[in-house]
């Protein structure tokens, strides 16, 4: 009898095939994501920036954004889905040419927003921010690398 996971134990189960889903495009400014849509990557992809909204948060649901294009107008942006949902974790934020890094960690009881203007906050090409949803009221970014130029500052707001 094959071993089901999650039946009794995942302990050796061995999964062929599982993937995560293929990049989304982004289709335009702004973007409201839906929960079928846990697990994919989605792209950052208009340098006149791309605004992407969470859908109500379900603790486990995943979201990943890369920037594929820099922006060079506006901002590439994730928010939640109201101002009772939060987002907070942390950002490694870095500069290439300078190997400069530093980390920015955001206010999961007031920010709503990770906002990049592809300088100071970070959106160049390369950036990844990956969310997860920890609760029903409350989003992490972790596994994050954003890309950014000249003085470093938040993205959260």
């Amino acid at each position: 009898m094959a071993e089901q996971i999650g039946v009794r134990t995942t302990e050796g189960a061995v999964i062929y095939g599982l993937h995560e889903p293929a990049a989304t495009a982004s289709g335009g400014a702004t973007r409201t994501l839906t929960a079928a849509e846990s697990g994919a990557i989605h792209l950052l992809d208009a340098a006149t920036g791309v605004a992407y909204t969470l859908p109500a948060p379900v603790a486990g649901m995943k979201f990943s954004f890369y920037a594929s294009v820099a922006v060079t107008s506006n901002a590439h942006s994730i928010g939640t889905d109201a101002a009772t949902t939060f987002i907070g974790g942390s950002l490694s934020m870095g500069i290439a040419a300078t190997d400069t890094n530093e980390m920015q960690v955001g206010d999961e009881t007031s920010d709503v927003i990770i906002s990049m203007n592809g300088t100071t906050t970070g959106g160049l090409e390369g950036t990844y921010i990956e969310v997860v949803a920890i609760s029903s009221t409350v989003w992490i970014a972790r596994r994050s690398t954003v890309i950014g130029s000249g003085a470093l500052s938040t993205p959260y707001a």
